[in-house]
């Protein structure tokens, strides 16, 4: 197993890869407010390469699901819902609050959450990439047709 582990719940991205063995590899980019989007494949692919990890290794997907800034949140579980849909692979959530607070437990002066503090049971498997929740309730992805928009 090769999971590829994101958090962008903060204005840090937190990546990893977690194997059978434990943590080949981590990256925490601090102090990016609003850049996830412009950061995230770049230390994607930073991660990978000094393990020698191409993308099609990967096995599995787990992608803190907040609570959390919305363009953040947004950026990576877009960025993992698409991964594992494309790829025909099983797709994880963990709450960033809980990995927040594991990291607080191990660096009490951390400001923000980071994926090497995770274990096997933080995880939830999503059955179907589509059974994800919204983000937020009401937000216009999540908004349901009513009679008026009928």
């Amino acid at each position: 197993m090769l999971r590829l582990v994101i958090d962008t719940s903060t204005s840090s991205v937190s990546l990893g890869i977690l194997s059978d063995e434990g943590w080949l590899e981590c990256i925490d980019e601090k102090d990016i407010p609003q850049q996830q989007s412009k950061v995230l494949f770049n230390l994607i692919q930073k991660l990978f390469e000094p393990l020698g990890i191409e993308k099609k290794e990967i096995t599995e997907i787990a992608i803190g699901q907040g609570p959390g800034s919305y363009t953040g949140l947004r950026m990576g579980m877009t960025v993992a819902k698409v991964w594992s849909f494309a790829q025909k692979i099983p797709l994880y959530t963990f709450s960033s609050a809980e990995l927040l607070k594991k990291t607080k437990q191990k660096e009490p002066t951390a400001e923000y959450p980071q994926v090497k503090y995770l274990e096997l049971s933080d995880y939830k498997l999503i059955e179907a990439v589509n059974d994800l929740e919204p983000i937020y309730e009401n937000d216009h992805f999540a908004k349901k047709e009513t009679e008026t928009t009928k």
